[in-house]
Parts: structure tokens; sequence; C-alpha cells
């Protein structure tokens, strides 16, 4: 765990999520509790959610999140970021469980030419088995259009985890041609 350490004290305050360059053992997660209040939250990951830009947490009336553990000293905290009249979004904190190095933001990629990284994505959901996140966003609630997500769960050359993306899905037009977000057009991998 020393590179973790670090790499956090060190050399960078944000894990990047980027597309796939090789095949990087995924990681799955040990365990996962739920809270239900921010005061479950730590002070440290309070701090570095509340100070991103795409967050609003005065939407945020009903708490709900996740940590997620990954070995004996890893942890990533799902935070809800926004809450919007039909999606929300989360971020996701990494901080070492013993909270002795401030939590990095993890980003989520999209291909080039479909935005830049972003540290919120919405309506995540993590199978811990597999290490894989899929989300959807769509672009109005007949779900006509939108964009599917897949990010893996793997570690950096430097041992820190990270969500690599694997597949990303986008329909932006909303045609009122109702199809399964699975069959959205593939815009990566191609």
């Amino acid at each position: 765990m020393t590179a973790f350490r670090v790499f956090i004290a060190g050399l960078a305050i944000v894990a990047t999520c980027l597309p796939v360059t090789g095949e990087p053992a995924p990681l799955t997660i040990d365990a996962t509790r739920d809270f239900k209040t921010w005061d479950a939250v730590p002070a440290d990951v309070l701090r570095a959610v509340r100070g991103i830009a795409d967050c609003d947490h005065a939407t945020v009336s009903t708490v709900w999140g996740s940590i997620h553990e990954i070995g004996a000293d890893t942890e990533i905290w799902q935070v809800p970021c926004r809450l919007g009249a039909y999606q929300s979004s989360m971020v996701f904190a990494l901080r070492p469980r013993d909270g002795s190095v401030d939590p990095m933001i993890m980003q989520f990629s999209a291909p080039p030419g479909y935005g830049d990284p972003r540290p919120s994505i919405m309506e995540p959901r993590l199978n811990t088995g597999t290490g894989v996140l899929t989300s959807v966003s769509l672009g109005r609630p007949a779900a006509d259009c939108g964009t599917v997500q897949r990010h893996r769960l793997v570690r950096d050359k430097d041992g820190v985890p990270r969500f690599e993306l694997i597949e990303y899905r986008d329909k932006p037009e909303c045609d009122e041609t109702f199809v399964p977000i699975e069959t959205f057009p593939l815009i990566f991998p191609k």
C-alpha cells in the first residue's frame, strides 16, 4: 500500500479514469456498507465532495450512499452529488481507510470528442463482483435518448484504484423511438 500513499500525497490529487489502454486486472469490491445520513460521511470526504462544481448538495434532500472496501486499507465512498427530477448523480472518493491521506475524487472519462473527464456520474450501478460500474444518463424522462457508460475498476501502473472506460453508447436524438438502452449506438470501443 506504500505506492498508494506516496502517489496520493506526492504526485496527484485526482484519480483519473482513462479509456482502455491495456488489460489491467479488474478489481472487485470486498465489502459494501450503505449510509443514509451526512453524519456518516467523514469530514475529509465531505470537504472533497462539496468542493466539486458539478454538485449541488442543496438538491439532495434524501442522503444515500455506499462505502466500497478494497483490500484491508482502501475504500471508495460513493456520495450523492445532485438530485434531479428523474435522475441523480454520484461522486466517488478514494481514500485510505485510516484517513491518513486526503481523499481523491475519481474522474470518469468519455471517448475523444465526447467531453472532458467529469467527477460525477449519473445513476451509477456498481457490480461489486465484477468491479463494473454502469451509468445511464437519459436526455429526458421519456428515455428515448441518452448515454450509457461502463467503467471497470482496475489498478493503474502505480497501484492506485481507478475506473477505466470500457463501453460508451450514445443516442443523442430524442426522437420518440424507444429502444433498450443496451442497443444505443456503440461509440467506444470501436
